[in-house]
C-alpha cells in the first residue's frame, strides 16, 4: 500500500478487493484505514475464491471491474512448491490483461 500511495491518490475510485481463501492476511478494513489516512476513499469488495484458486478469482475480478491498475503484494514460495501448485504472483505477471503493480 505504502509503494502504491502516490499512485492510489490520483485515482478516480479504489477498490480493496478480498478473496476468502481459508487464509490469515491483512484485514482489509486496515488497508482501508491507511488509505484514507492518505485521503483516498477506497471501498471493500470481498470476493469468494473459486474452487480455492485465489488467481483466478482475482483474474475474474479484474474482468468483471476493468481496472486501470492492480495493486497487490507479491509473494515468493520454494521453487518446488510453486512448480508443483503455482502461485498467485506468478499467475498474475503471465495472465494479468491490466498492468500489475507488485511490493513485498
Amino acid at each position: 500500500m505504502q509503494a502504491a500511495t502516490p499512485i492510489l491518490a490520483q485515482a478516480t475510485a479504489t477498490t480493496i478487493l478480498t478473496v476468502a481463501d481459508g487464509r490469515a492476511g491483512l484485514p482489509a478494513e486496515d488497508a482501508a484505514t491507511y488509505s484514507s489516512r492518505h485521503g483516498i476513499a477506497a471501498r471493500i469488495e470481498p470476493w469468494q475464491s473459486s474452487q480455492g484458486c485465489t488467481a483466478q478469482t482475482l483474474l475474474a475480478a479484474i474482468a468483471a471491474r476493468a481496472p486501470d491498475l492492480v495493486v497487490m503484494g507479491g509473494f515468493g514460495h520454494s521453487r518446488l512448491k510453486e512448480a508443483l501448485l503455482g502461485g498467485v504472483t506468478r499467475t498474475m505477471l503471465d495472465e494479468s490483461p491490466v498492468p500489475v503493480l507488485f511490493a513485498h
